[in-house]
């Protein structure tokens, strides 16, 4: 059995050349998430999103963060206690807009804006604009060798050939951190919440 809570192996059965193998097979696994916020001593569900286990406590920051929740130096607390549930305690007087976070479907690990009922909730899903331009160029060839580097760092997709992974890289190159995730969503929103 694989270590990480993201893989487990199942009996299969592989043909090769008109040959049948019983063998086992290591598989990502994707289970239910539910991400709940803290505020005022209630705890409320804000979203239950299909993910792969591991890294429960980035992907509910990074997720709080991208709907807005969350602003980037705000100091949470992250409880993992019972299983599937993370809990993020906001400190005292913070404000939740719990109508912008409504959603009329569960959250796939697909995609962060399904069960959005308007355009005007995606737009506000991230409130944060623009980032103002820093004056930097990278050469297209630094560009075009990043896929390779992150796909070096993936250890999931080596066992399974089936996960998304998200990565941060400096202006060098530089592989700083990365996620993987069965949705391409849950691992960038791992990769936000990293910290």
């Amino acid at each position: 059995m694989p270590k990480h809570p993201g893989l487990t192996t199942q009996p299969i059965l592989r043909f090769r050349k008109g040959t049948m193998t019983a063998t086992d097979d290591i598989l990502a696994v994707e289970e239910p998430l539910d991400i709940r916020v803290r505020t005022g001593g209630a705890d409320r569900s804000v979203a239950i999103t299909m993910r792969t286990p591991g890294r429960d406590e980035d992907l509910a920051r990074g997720f709080l963060f991208t709907e807005g929740v969350l602003l980037a130096d705000l100091p949470v607390t992250v409880e993992t206690g019972k299983e599937n549930v993370v809990t993020v305690t906001l400190p005292p007087g913070q404000n939740v807009d719990w109508k912008r976070l409504e959603r009329h479907s569960y959250t796939s690990s697909s995609c962060g804006v399904c069960g959005k009922t308007s355009l005007e909730q995606v737009y506000a899903a991230v409130p944060y604009g623009e980032a103002p331009g820093v004056g930097c160029q990278v050469d297209a060839a630094l560009i075009h060798s990043l896929p390779a580097k992150l796909r070096a760092a993936q250890e999931l997709f080596d066992k399974t050939g089936g996960i998304h992974a998200a990565g941060l890289f400096d202006l060098s190159g530089q592989l700083l951190h990365f996620a993987e995730d069965v949705g391409r969503h849950n691992a960038l929103d791992k990769l936000i919440g990293y910290g």
